[in-house]
């Protein structure tokens, strides 16, 4: 099987494969926290 298909453990995190999609800055939030645009 290929490896893109696999598990990834980074830390104490684990990923069911290995595709993955970047954050889009257009949600961001003022300090962390939602707003009304949320």
């Amino acid at each position: 099987m290929s490896l893109l298909f696999s598990p990834l453990k980074i830390k104490n995190i684990e990923l069911k494969n290995r595709i993955v999609v970047s954050p889009m800055c257009e949600y961001s939030a003022v300090d962390g926290f939602p707003n009304n645009w949320h």
